[in-house]
């Protein structure tokens, strides 16, 4: 099947990680046209420089080094939509598609054309997914469990953002990436959105590459206020993208669930 793919990419300090994820982007294309936009957010090991020399098809956009993923997508997408593709491809740098990785995530499309086809990704060192489809449990809007690998096309709730297929007919009714997080819960908003506006998600079968779970080996500080910091970190759960995530997914109780968000990473450290 041929279609025009804008393909969504960010990056920061993973050079090699980078060109390997966009080397197997673009072996696979075959007849699709890819229309890749990366947004560099201020990297300093010369992977801009690196990308355009090896991949001059790539627009490279760079930024101050204070967008970090959620608005470096963001503006990824602002670029992308003025190609006018049928479809979207996220795509996080560090994930490495399987060789027919595309074909496959094309299949489902063309069973289920209005859906997000989300691709889950699998840990290189243990097998196990790492990221992909993911369902809401309980009323809390943060508590999801993953799908896990499936053998045919599942239905989610939600999904990260590694690997997912947006046609435009869904980008459409959902709306555009929001920007004002600070890096993380774009793609949980995005997929929230989806789901309330009656989008269909789905997940390919099986996993369609690979990409570490990232896990987070900070140690909690040693006092409430010194915990109270490492949330406001832009990686972490800072305030400002709490509150804008809780009041638009969690309903009146939002004030509720902000509380028990923080009370449970300040008061229980261990």
């Amino acid at each position: 099947m041929s279609a025009k793919i804008a393909v969504l990419m960010t990056c920061f300090n993973r050079r090699e990680t980078t060109l390997v994820a966009l080397g197997r982007l673009v072996s696979q294309a075959n007849d699709l046209q890819l229309d890749i936009v990366l947004v560099d957010d201020a990297s300093t090991d010369g992977t801009a420089e690196a990308v355009r020399s090896e991949f001059p098809q790539v627009k490279v956009v760079q930024t101050s080094g204070d967008y970090y993923w959620a608005a470096s997508m963001a503006l990824a997408e602002s670029e992308a939509s003025k190609l006018h593709n049928e479809l979207v491809l996220w795509l996080n740098d560090d994930v490495v598609l399987d060789d027919d990785a595309l074909a496959r995530m094309m299949q489902v499309h063309e069973r289920h054309p209005a859906a997000i086809v989300v691709g889950a990704v699998r840990d290189p060192e243990t097998g196990e997914v790492s990221y992909g489809g993911r369902r809401r449990v309980g009323r809390h809007p943060q508590k999801m469990v993953k799908i896990g690998s499936a053998k045919s096309v599942v239905e989610v709730g939600a999904f990260n953002g590694n690997c997912v297929l947006i046609p435009a007919v869904a980008s459409r009714t959902v709306g555009p990436i929001d920007g004002n997080f600070s890096h993380a819960y774009a793609d949980d908003d995005y997929s929230l959105r989806a789901f309330a506006a009656g989008v269909k998600m789905v997940q390919v079968p099986g996993t369609v590459g690979t990409c570490a779970l990232n896990v987070n080996s900070t140690q909690p500080a040693s006092t409430v206020r010194g915990r109270w910091k490492q949330l406001q970190s832009p990686k972490a759960l800072p305030l400002k993208s709490q509150v804008r995530y809780l009041r638009r997914h969690a309903g009146p109780e939002w004030p509720i669930y902000l509380m028990i968000t923080y009370a449970k990473r300040l008061f229980n450290a261990n």
